[in-house]
């Protein structure tokens, strides 16, 4: 996995203006497009090494090269979604390890509230079901 063909960014994270992580110490943030790419690249990225048992990491000038910025955008970018509570970042002597968290999202409590409005005699009329 050395290469993503494309980055998704949920709906619901997509249209959020601020984003904050679930950790006690997260701060609501400003994200532009590109931090939420970011955010959703490493994510991605964080979950295939965890699942193999892996730590992530990567070189920032991978990730520049893939985002097509400069290493120190890439920096500040990293630097916005650790003080949002998205990412940690663990120094080591040879490279970061990048741990990727959680956001917060109400989508499912969203969800939950749409299905229990719906007349459950319409369910047939209900275009995502």
């Amino acid at each position: 996995m050395n290469h993503l063909k494309y980055v998704l960014i949920p709906t619901d994270l997509a249209e959020k203006k601020t984003v904050k992580g679930v950790s006690k110490n997260s701060k609501e943030i400003s994200l532009s497009y590109m931090d939420k790419a970011l955010y959703c690249y490493m994510k991605v990225k964080y979950d295939y090494f965890k699942n193999k048992g892996q730590d992530f990491f990567e070189a920032q000038e991978t990730i520049s090269d893939y985002f097509s910025v400069s290493k120190r955008t890439l920096q500040r970018m990293i630097d916005k979604l650790v003080d949002a509570g998205l990412v940690t970042v663990k120094f080591t002597d040879r490279n970061n390890v990048y741990i990727v968290h959680r956001y917060e999202t109400k989508v499912k409590d969203l969800l939950n509230e749409v299905v229990n409005s719906i007349n459950h005699e319409d369910w047939n009329d209900v275009p995502f079901w």
